[in-house]
């Protein structure tokens, strides 16, 4: 999981390696993670303060990067590694075009266009019932 090069660095431990190859994991090959340090802690099996310190030197040495500001203790990471992004996995979808409100969307449901004309059909519906229950 983790790249020789990586392993071979004398100038980081190996709690924070470990750390890394959580980080990796979690993200998917994306290369962007967003996750609280309890959480990495629970995945590598060691504890929060530990995940701090790792995660920070990480953060010294270039291997992970801060992506933005954290919300409500998920802080999200950006992995820098080449070798730690999959390539095929960063590459963004492509967002589609609903033939009904002509939105954009990353994926059509089944009947044929986005979730956002299927929850106005619903609501409809609901509007309908209520109305035919007072007439």
């Amino acid at each position: 999981m983790v790249p020789a090069d990586v392993l071979k660095r004398e100038d980081i431990s190996a709690s924070c390696k470990l750390v890394l190859a959580g980080l990796a994991m979690e993200s998917y090959g994306s290369g962007h993670i967003s996750i609280s340090h309890q959480a990495v802690a629970a995945i590598c099996g060691i504890n929060r303060i530990t995940v701090l310190n790792g995660l920070a030197r990480l953060c010294e040495v270039g291997l992970i990067e801060k992506d933005g500001a954290p919300v409500r203790q998920v802080q999200p990471y950006k992995i820098l590694h080449a070798r730690l992004v999959d390539a095929q996995a960063a590459v963004v979808k492509p967002k589609l075009e609903c033939p009904r409100c002509h939105g954009r969307c990353l994926q059509l449901l089944r009947v044929g266009y986005c979730r956002h004309c299927r929850w106005k059909d619903k609501v409809r519906g609901v509007v309908r019932e209520e109305m035919a229950q007072i007439a």
